[in-house]
């Protein structure tokens, strides 16, 4: 930009202007930016009482959220169980402690509308030898099925998003359909061969062999 004026310092003056409205403009488009960036949508379905995964993997995403490193970007944890076995409210409640802004919880009843929007769907079986004798007189396993079961018919309906991966900590009961193994979305057993290996590696490194 070339400026002619009979005040000293004229340039000086304009490039100041210049890039002061240039960071103004970079501050504004960033707000806007991170105001319109969707959630990362994480549900969670099955034991969400007894589940210890689904434990460590919501305070991990609680964690995450409030990192510098996630660039301020929100968490939307969505729990689907059978009546009963709800996520504990302590847990909830520590969840949310990390920032009320950026992670947003919420309860579903159907899991079709749990997945609307979702990145990850975590399955958890029902914990069999944790349950009382009133859980287990309501049969919660069925409860599960029926409501929170996993088949392809869910994974092909046109709520739930096509890039959807479908995670499991295993051993699982029937929750999952065997049909759904060979979707590419049906991350479980990569899941679990991840978690083995990872394992390895802290043994490994807690005994000096790495």
């Amino acid at each position: 930009m070339n400026i002619r004026h009979k005040l000293l310092g004229a340039c000086t003056i304009c490039n100041e202007l210049v890039i002061g409205y240039a960071k103004d403009e970079e501050k504004q488009l960033k707000q806007r930016t991170q105001e319109e960036e969707p959630p990362l949508t994480v549900a969670s379905l099955g034991d969400l009482k007894h589940g210890c995964a689904i434990h460590s993997l919501a305070a991990l995403l609680a964690e995450t959220a409030t990192a510098p490193a996630w660039n301020s970007r929100p968490v939307e944890h969505r729990h689907c169980s059978p009546t009963g076995l709800e996520m504990p409210p302590p847990l909830q409640k520590h969840i949310q402690s990390f920032g009320p802004t950026k992670i947003a919880q919420h309860t579903y009843q159907n899991l079709t509308d749990a997945c609307e929007g979702a990145i990850v769907l975590c399955a958890t079986r029902i914990q069999q030898e944790q349950l009382d004798d009133a859980e287990k007189k309501n049969n919660k396993h069925k409860e599960t099925l029926r409501h929170c079961g996993i088949d392809l018919d869910l994974l092909q309906d046109t709520q739930v998003p096509l890039d959807m991966v479908s995670l499991h900590p295993l051993p699982r009961i029937d929750e999952i359909d065997t049909l759904v193994d060979s979707d590419p979305r049906a991350a479980c057993f990569r899941q679990v061969e991840n978690g083995m290996l990872i394992r390895m590696a802290l043994l490994s490194l807690l005994l000096g062999k790495a």
